[in-house]
């Protein structure tokens, strides 16, 4: 069986803590490397300081302190080859685009974020 190359860091963000939370726990127990951050902000932060070890982002798209189509804006600058999911319990938000190449609506299960990481963002 081949293996598979995990991502080696994957940014998630949210504004809500127990979905932070929740994600950080099923990707971690599925292998993944995550790097939660609560927010915009913070999001934000960490794309800044540590965008070279970013593999992957998923971030929700209403974050309470601004936008997650910001962050993948701000992700792809620094590293136009990765991939950035976003997600969102709005289907009007499906259509905003960041330059993203992936879109996760609300409620996902488990298998299908997974396999979207898998065939989005690793390389």
């Amino acid at each position: 069986m081949k293996k598979i190359k995990t991502p080696s860091l994957i940014l998630v963000v949210d504004d809500e803590s127990s979905i932070l939370d929740l994600l950080t726990l099923i990707l971690e127990g599925q292998g993944f490397t995550v790097l939660p951050a609560y927010g915009f902000k913070h999001g934000k932060t960490i794309i800044e300081e540590r965008h070279s070890e970013i593999t992957c982002l998923l971030t929700d798209t209403q974050l309470g302190d601004g936008l997650g189509t910001s962050l993948i804006r701000l992700f792809k600058e620094k590293q136009p080859t990765r991939h950035a999911i976003r997600t969102s319990g709005n289907p009007i938000c499906k259509d905003a685009s960041a330059g993203e190449t992936i879109f996760l609506a609300k409620p996902f299960s488990t298998n299908e974020l997974v396999e979207k990481i898998k065939e989005f963002c690793i390389n």
